[in-house]
């Protein structure tokens, strides 16, 4: 006596489910092994613009600080768009988080606040304040000097360092702007006695703010930062160098032949040390596509895996399964006899 048709085609549907399923199942176990031997991880936060929440106790009283802080690179600091890029796609380095975030805890991984809020600047609020006791208000330097070491480092060296002058000296610290309308505006309220416009170099640059010679070493951009951790010049030194002039006179530096007792030797280009930077950045982009290459042909290798191991554990699942539907009804025919 043969099995109705519907028996055979229940059966088929239950071995083709439980082959998909641990197919599946093989796919899920392949990416964490993946994930764990350092490839791409498998979850990734969500990036968000939303601004970080103001710390209730402080902006019950502090309401135009906390709102101006509110939208700061500060209060961004972990969930900035361009973090949250890198950290759930390129590091997720714990060390990032003590700079990104306020409470960071190495032991524990975890952080009482996302971002750079009141508490990372001023302190744990005290208990009985306001009524008794005040939040310290000027940290000082060495506040900023935990997160912004390069930065401090190049301050120290220069004049404004020699003179103690405070980073709240120029900078607005709640909404993290300068505090002038323009860098120029802020450098020559200071400055005013010294500046010359009648000099070289200040009457044949007149278009040029006082920080593109003399605050020349920094960068604003921080793609590098946020993909290797490291942090990078801001040109707090202060210093007009020769590097200065050669970055924007490059070709005219390229072309100046130096004299030694009026004879006239090789060239000092410029262009050429610019052109062995160029190769030296090709290769280094080559090497990071090869890099990501490599990890899109393990990611698919492990998928594939993953196929291959869960589609034999179905079909062994299936067939004893199969067997043991057989020894099933063999019983139950047995039995009616």
């Amino acid at each position: 006596m043969h099995p109705p048709m519907s028996s055979k085609r229940g059966s088929f549907f239950r071995a083709i489910s439980l082959i998909v399923f641990m197919m599946g199942i093989g796919v899920l176990f392949s990416y964490q092994v993946y994930a764990q031997d350092g490839g791409t991880p498998v979850a990734t936060l969500t990036v968000t613009l939303e601004p970080t929440p103001i710390p209730q106790d402080c902006a019950e009283c502090h309401i135009d600080v906390a709102t101006n802080w509110q939208t700061s690179s500060h209060a961004l600091a972990f969930q900035g768009e361009a973090f949250q890029a890198a950290w759930g796609n390129v590091s997720q380095d714990p060390n990032c988080l003590t700079c990104h975030t306020t409470g960071f805890s190495v032991a524990t991984g975890e952080y009482q606040h996302a971002g750079v809020t009141c508490e990372a600047c001023h302190g744990t609020t005290p208990p009985n304040h306001p009524d008794d006791e005040a939040v310290m208000v000027e940290p000082g330097i060495e506040v900023c000097t935990t997160c912004h070491i390069e930065t401090f480092q190049e301050w120290r060296r220069s004049g404004h360092g020699d003179q103690q002058l405070a980073c709240t000296a120029c900078h607005n610290p709640h909404p993290q702007t300068l505090r002038f309308e323009t860098s120029s505006a802020l450098c020559l309220n200071c400055h005013v006695a010294d500046y010359n416009a009648e000099s070289f170099a200040h009457a044949s640059h007149p278009e040029e703010a006082c920080t593109n010679c003399h605050w020349h070493g920094g960068t604003t951009d921080n793609s590098e930062h946020l993909l290797t951790g490291v942090l990078l010049p801001t040109g707090h030194d202060a210093n007009v160098t020769t590097a200065t002039c050669n970055t924007c006179h490059a070709e005219l530096a390229a072309n100046q032949t130096a004299m030694v007792d009026g004879t006239p030797t090789e060239s000092v280009s410029v262009a050429v040390s610019l052109g062995e930077a160029k190769i030296e950045i090709e290769e280094l982009e080559a090497q990071v596509s090869e890099v990501r290459a490599q990890g899109e042909n393990s990611a698919a290798a492990h998928l594939m895996q993953g196929l291959i191991v869960g589609g034999a554990l179905g079909v062994v699942a299936t067939m004893v399964l199969a067997r043991l539907q057989k020894w099933l009804d063999w019983k139950r025919e047995n039995r009616h006899e």
